[in-house]
């Protein structure tokens, strides 16, 4: 399958992980479902790369961000970047934010909440000390209010973001999330999980990739998921949504067959298919029971033992899982590069940062994906404050956190049909459900 099979399948044991992580420019993938053809993809270069030493207490911390936009591998449709992230820091405090756009006015979207966001963060000092939590809800109501304000002249009808926000004060983490963008901490010590979160099913293309992809380490380190992913079928989700006049569906295919994600809908129309149940923006889905109210937790760091914190868009976390991305990371963040943006065609660990390294590990794994289902590569973002010195070499050995199961069996449920593609007007398309690659235009 050219280059392709050679960066997401190595044979175990033959790879240096230096040379796992040097990324490709072109890539040709062969699909199962058109194993005739094979897909040169000219891959794309990243929209935006960052690296700073920023202020906290009495310490620098490392700090690195990187947007990496996606692909049509076919080339049948053009997808512009609709992934933002920003990091501001002042008064002794840090601010990370992500947004992951969609729908056909996601870029203007997501370009309106990193600038409102930053004026927020700037003017609320008194809310930030009295009231973190307070802080981040209204940051959040504020700014979708702000957003879906008709003076913006941003249509939201169809179009919106995800939200992910992480506030760091008096050796405490804060975290806010509304979508399916997420954060997680990586440290030495595997706490209980904050939050009921569902599990799901690995990709078996992706374990596989996984297996063989994955660096022999010596040290354990645990993740702890500091947001949930807001999925229209999680039980309080879908209840909401219905005792607001929505309902929660799959699409289904022409032989009856429900595929993607969970969708809300109104209930007398193919309008508006998100796959969120939390976002900014969505004007119609707001009627129906979307809310930008976000889930808050808050963490005390142990600076001896915490490690880093990463945000990231659902590019990300489709292809690598929390255990995975925060090996990916400890392995590599000492050995990155820690210099200004170089200009290079081939990423690798002589000049590239942390953050696009692992951007770019994740669209390697997404060519696993590609393979398997002919799918379009999502966009990829993700911010990594370090918290702690790397440890050089380490051993990821997740402990098996008990994961609580909390999405009912809609299929089954009374009167419930899925939505036929052939019905559908499509007025969303989303980048990681492919809602455009599903229907003949």
């Amino acid at each position: 399958m050219g280059s392709c099979s050679s960066i997401i399948k190595p044979t175990e044991g033959q790879i240096p992980n230096v040379l796992l992580c040097t990324y490709p420019t072109k890539v040709t993938i062969k699909t199962k479902t058109q194993p005739e053809n094979q897909i040169e993809m000219i891959l794309t270069k990243p929209l935006h790369i960052s690296i700073n030493l920023i202020p906290l207490n009495t310490s620098k911390l490392w700090v690195t961000s990187s947007v990496l936009p996606g692909q049509d591998p076919t080339g049948t449709f053009f997808q512009k970047c609709i992934d933002s992230c920003i990091y501001l820091n002042e008064n002794n405090t840090i601010l990370l934010a992500l947004f992951d756009g969609h729908g056909s006015q996601g870029e203007q979207i997501i370009n309106f909440c990193c600038s409102y966001t930053s004026k927020y963060y700037r003017s609320q000092k008194e809310s930030i000390e009295s009231d973190p939590k307070t802080f981040l809800i209204n940051l959040s109501e504020s700014c979708d209010l702000a957003l879906r304000n008709p003076e913006t002249r941003i249509n939201t009808e169809f179009s919106g973001t995800t939200a992910v926000f992480v506030l760091i004060k008096n050796d405490i983490i804060y975290s806010a999330c509304v979508g399916h963008s997420r954060a997680v901490l990586g440290s030495y010590i595997n706490r209980e999980p904050l939050l009921k979160i569902t599990h799901l099913e690995e990709n078996k293309a992706l374990a596989e990739v996984r297996k063989r992809r994955g660096s022999k380490l010596q040290k354990k380190v645990f993740y702890t998921q500091l947001t949930r992913d807001h999925k229209p079928e999680i039980n309080e989700e879908a209840q909401r949504i219905r005792e607001n006049g929505g309902k929660v569906k799959r699409l289904l295919d022409y032989e009856g067959n429900r595929i993607g994600p969970y969708r809300v809908w109104e209930n007398d129309t193919n309008l508006p298919g998100l796959i969120m149940s939390r976002s900014i923006g969505d004007n119609v889905a707001k009627n129906i029971g979307v809310i930008s109210t976000p889930d808050i937790t808050s963490i005390n760091i142990d600076w001896k033992n915490d490690l880093f914190l990463i945000v990231g868009s659902d590019g990300l976390w489709d292809a690598m899982a929390n255990d995975d991305v925060v090996n990916f990371v400890e392995f590599y963040r000492d050995k990155s590069y820690r210099g200004n943006n170089r200009n290079k065609d081939t990423p690798s660990l002589q000049n590239s940062n942390i953050a696009q390294l692992l951007c770019e590990e994740a669209r390697t794994r997404w060519f696993a994906i590609v393979e398997e289902d002919n799918v379009s590569i999502d966009d990829i973002s993700c911010i990594i404050l370090e918290l702690n010195k790397a440890s050089g070499q380490v051993n990821l050995e997740q402990k098996k956190n008990k994961i609580i199961q909390e999405v009912k069996d809609i299929e089954n449920e009374e009167n419930h049909k899925g939505i036929r593609q052939n019905n559908l007007k499509v007025k969303d398309p989303r980048r990681g459900s492919q809602m455009e690659l599903m229907f003949n235009f």
